[in-house]
């Protein structure tokens, strides 16, 4: 399992080229669930897990708009993250994950992390 975690943040590197977010990040997502179901409840909850499961979760989502920070998931991804990083009061980024303004879609709801 620790050798997929390697490969998997090597691949984050991969999945910014050029400002441009490239297919491979949505490929990352998928070996990210699979060791998530394999962690222990504690590690699982782990603040430092959950940076690196948004990271891919994010990462992918990014993919689907074509590098444009829009959406719920997007935005629901950002809120955790800035509660992570306890930057619910800084003042801007990069201090703090982007807030979005997020303008309902018709269609499926979108999944979040």
């Amino acid at each position: 399992m620790a050798e997929d975690a390697v490969k998997v943040v090597q691949a984050f590197e991969k999945n910014h080229q050029g400002g441009e977010i490239r297919a491979s990040a949505e490929g990352t997502f998928l070996p990210i669930k699979e060791i998530d179901a394999k962690l222990e409840p504690r590690v699982r909850a782990s603040w430092r897990w959950h940076i690196v499961y948004l990271r891919a979760f994010i990462d992918r989502e990014m993919f689907k708009t074509r590098g444009k920070l829009e959406g719920q998931a997007l935005q629901a991804a950002f809120r955790e993250l800035t509660v992570i990083y306890h930057a619910e009061h800084a003042h801007s980024m990069p201090i703090r994950p982007p807030e979005l303004d997020v303008v309902p879609i018709s269609g499926p709801a979108s999944t979040g992390p």
